[in-house]
């Protein structure tokens, strides 16, 4: 399944959800590709993946044909990722016209059998690479953090997802509205949810993302929430988001090992 973590407005924990999701994800024995299309390349930087001594190809050289090989890199077995690129920026200008709104969907296409999750981490506004992730994604998750900002930017997201569905990708779902820094001791947290939870055709998770101050420090030490604190509520909440989607529960005392030597 490829899903796009979306939302126009930035801040709201995308970024988080991609690699934390995804590794949940494989601690449940998936095998995942997490994939970073934001030329701020936040994914990419979080995982700690540098130009210098990793490869110096990422999606931006796949896209504009550059490469000839997928710029995929393991972070686990079974866990691999394609790092981004500053120069995603300007990939609009380099691409002809026939390629602009497919070009994901068809290299995706040829390596989508290969895993059973692949997470596309996407920028916080309309773009050229938001409708790629869109045409080439089954689902959409959108993480919404409960406040009057957050929830505009995912208003302005629904005329495109139904856009592309009519016209581009009609297997396009939204697979969930997902509540992030959850504060339940907040008023503007319970009435966000509240409000999102009454609309029967709103799709939402009932799992919410908790505040927890370890997120803080992941991007920093290159680690996910389970590398970095296994015991945290951060942990607890994206592997129950992972058991939610999947329908299944982490075999216990079981371990997968990330960034093996």
């Amino acid at each position: 399944m490829i899903i796009s973590i979306l939302n126009y407005k930035g801040g709201v924990a995308k970024t988080t959800t991609t690699l934390n999701l995804g590794t949940a994800l494989w601690l449940l024995d998936k095998s995942v590709l997490l994939i970073d299309t934001d030329s701020q390349c936040n994914l990419t930087k979080a995982l700690g993946f540098d130009p210098k001594t990793d490869g110096n190809e990422t999606i931006y050289e796949m896209l504009t044909g550059k490469c000839h090989s997928f710029p995929i890199y393991e972070r686990g077995k079974g866990l691999d990722y394609m790092p981004g690129s500053p120069a995603l920026e300007s990939i609009a200008k380099e691409l002809p016209e026939y390629k602009k709104l497919t070009v994901l969907r068809h290299y995706l296409s040829q390596i989508a059998t290969q895993y059973d999750y692949i997470l596309i981490d996407c920028p916080p506004s309309a773009s050229l690479l938001n409708y790629n992730a869109m045409i080439a994604s089954e689902s959409i998750i959108i993480p919404l953090e409960c406040a009057a900002f957050s929830v505009q930017g995912s208003l302005k997201l629904i005329p495109d997802i139904e856009g592309i569905k009519a016209e581009l990708n009609p297997k396009l779902t939204i697979l969930g509205y997902l509540f992030t820094k959850f504060d339940k001791r907040t008023n503007i947290a319970r009435q966000v949810k509240e409000l999102f939870e009454q609309n029967k055709n709103v799709p939402t998770f009932k799992t919410t993302i908790r505040r927890c101050v370890a997120f803080d420090s992941t991007p920093i030490e290159h680690q996910s929430i389970f590398e970095f604190d296994a015991e945290s509520n951060g942990a607890k909440d994206y592997l129950a988001l992972a058991e939610e989607i999947t329908k299944t529960k982490r075999k216990k005392n079981w371990k997968r090992k990330i960034n093996p030597s």
